[in-house]
């Protein structure tokens, strides 16, 4: 609680502030008219507009913001202090312009210009006419739906121009799809219950962390026959994850993640509901596995590859195929609207402790890798039970984060 001679100091404070004479860092105003503003302004049509790269931070957006006061045209640049849950996945596939993830991006969000530094090689380059003609046979490139239409203050300007021909020609670059999955190991619904410790130095086991519970039920609709373009949900997947008590004294966090998932353990929907202090957050991504592409709920539409999954999917999905060692396995995954790589490795068989035992464990290693890798990727030692369960018994997770080790405490199945 504020003494009662708070204000009194506010106050002294505001008056030095007043009283010094060092003065204070500023940076110049954006100018309100510039080469790229005026031709956007001109532009022979209207639409959208890209400035490039894409500031995952929102920092860097003042001068796209005041340069569309000049234009009128609407911008995907912008800030007001809180950036939405989907922007840091769309400025990562945005900034791999003119890649085709990127491409196809723009197409959904009906983008018609994109300003950039750098120059992209197209097979249209035109003023403010049509295309140019194609180049001579034998000479072709790759079809970019791109014009490139002006040159100005150093930026390029290009236009985004859609065809039948470069939809059907241009194609994302896709990972094999993984096989499809056996059973998974339990009937009805299984539940298991862990506890997580952080890791310390040279791995040695800290202090409490929390528990993590990991339930899977069948889902009563997974009787129905899907149809040519939907899927029908099979298996509810859960994931909760709650403080220690001791840390709930400073910091009390109860999340809990819900996947919906087909009978090839597809996603159709992941919710995550995040209670950590007085933060509350709730998003939802839904998969639509014929489209190729996931929906951010209240966001926007990206694109994924064929077989994507969620992370709570491809965790099942290990335990639902062969795991010979030697083993080497690739999961599209897909996260909040990140396009991502698990790479699994399966070593074989070994001892681990596990709540004081020392038991036999299948031991699988993952990494989890980003289209552009910005951090420390998330590696994970999982030891499966070697039998017809195929549980986890221990995962270890290491990540730029911290590490930490969860071990089964207690299991049930039917």
């Amino acid at each position: 609680m504020l003494s009662r001679h708070g204000p009194a100091v506010a106050l002294l404070s505001i008056i030095g502030m007043e009283s010094l004479n060092v003065p204070l860092p500023s940076v110049p105003a954006p100018p309100r008219q510039t080469p790229v503003g005026q031709w956007l302004a001109r532009a022979p049509r209207r639409g959208p507009v890209l400035y490039l790269p894409l500031d995952d931070l929102g920092t860097g957006d003042t001068k796209a913001m005041v340069q569309s006061l000049e234009h009128g045209l609407p911008i995907v640049n912008g800030s007001s202090g809180l950036r939405p849950p989907f922007f840091a996945a769309l400025a990562e596939v945005l900034n791999q312009f003119p890649s085709a993830e990127s491409l196809w991006t723009l197409h959904d969000l009906d983008v018609r210009y994109i300003v950039s530094p750098k120059r992209v090689e197209t097979t249209q380059t035109a003023g403010d006419g049509e295309v140019a003609e194609r180049p001579p046979p034998g000479h072709e490139a790759p079809a970019l739906p791109l014009v490139e239409r002006a040159n100005v203050g150093g930026l390029r300007i290009y236009e985004l121009r859609w065809t039948k021909e470069a939809e059907a020609g241009l194609r994302r670059p896709e990972l094999p799809v993984p096989a499809d999955p056996g059973p998974l190991p339990f009937r009805n619904r299984e539940e298991a219950l862990y506890s997580v410790r952080w890791l310390g130095a040279g791995n040695a086991l800290g202090l409490a962390a929390g528990t993590a519970t990991i339930r899977a039920e069948t889902e009563p609709a997974s009787l129905e026959r899907p149809s040519a373009t939907t899927s029908v949900a099979a298996y509810r997947l859960t994931l909760a994850a709650e403080t220690a008590d001791w840390v709930s004294n400073f910091y009390q966090a109860r999340d809990q993640f819900v996947t919906v998932a087909d009978r090839a353990l597809l996603p159709l929907r992941h919710d995550q509901h995040l209670r950590e202090g007085s933060r509350r957050v709730d998003r939802s991504s839904e998969y639509d596995q014929v489209g190729r592409s996931v929906r951010l709920i209240g966001g926007v539409t990206l694109p994924m590859q064929r077989g994507t999954r969620d992370p709570l999917t491809a965790f099942f999905y290990a335990r639902a195929i062969p795991l010979p060692a030697g083993t080497v396995v690739r999961i599209p995954l897909n996260e909040g609207g990140r396009n991502l790589v698990v790479d699994l490795r399966v070593v074989g068989l070994e001892r681990v402790r596990c709540q004081g035992r020392i038991v036999d464990g299948l031991r699988v290693e993952a990494r989890l890798t980003a289209l552009v890798q910005r951090r420390r990727p998330i590696e994970a030692t999982v030891w499966f039970s070697a039998d017809d369960r195929v549980v986890p018994l221990v995962i270890e997770i290491t990540s730029e984060f911290g590490s930490f080790r969860a071990e089964l405490a207690s299991y049930r199945r039917d």
